[in-house]
């Protein structure tokens, strides 16, 4: 499992700010160089495994989510067991962040009718329905509804806030180096 996780981080290099003629403007080792001394040790373990060739980032990375999914599912019930159940949850996160799944509306190029996508903002990047996020789960819809998709959010947050605290650092440090 961890190959087809580690499969879905395609680009060699990440254009965090914008592209000239196709050549990045940072390199996941600008990246991982910009958060050397991140003080958040989740932003950094987001960041390196998202942006940079750091499997050993990706690790801790599917090894965190999984612990905090544990955490936070206690007494959920789940069919398979509350130790598959964080696996998946760490699985649905993953794709969602990591790799994703391409817009619909754009087929993941950003712009449609030469604008911004509305979907995905410009992010080339889809949310992925209650319907498959329940099968990745491997339950129901309506359970989905009723009693993961409050612990899958807040994860998501999660996430979300990791990688701006990373992103800001990143900024500052790349801000004081120019």
């Amino acid at each position: 499992m961890t190959a087809q996780l580690l499969s879905l981080m395609l680009p060699k290099s990440v254009n965090l700010i914008g592209s000239r003629g196709g050549i990045p403007d940072l390199t996941g080792m600008d990246v991982a160089a910009g958060l050397a001394n991140c003080p958040c040790e989740h932003a950094y373990i987001v960041l390196t495994a998202k942006y940079c060739y750091d499997v050993q980032s990706c690790k801790q990375l599917q090894k965190m989510l999984t612990e905090i999914a544990r955490s936070r599912i206690q007494g959920l019930n789940h069919p398979e067991g509350e130790k598959q159940a964080a696996l998946y949850i760490m699985t649905l996160l993953w794709i969602q962040h990591m790799g994703g799944y391409k817009c619909g509306t754009c087929k993941g190029a950003g712009e449609r009718d030469s604008k911004i996508c509305p979907t995905c903002q410009g992010s080339t990047w889809g949310q992925i329905s209650d319907r498959k996020r329940a099968e990745l789960l491997h339950v129901g819809k309506d359970m989905y509804r009723r009693k993961w998709r409050p612990v899958v959010y807040d994860m998501e947050m999660d996430l979300i806030s990791w990688g701006q605290a990373g992103l800001a650092h990143l900024n500052r440090q790349m801000r004081d180096t120019v």
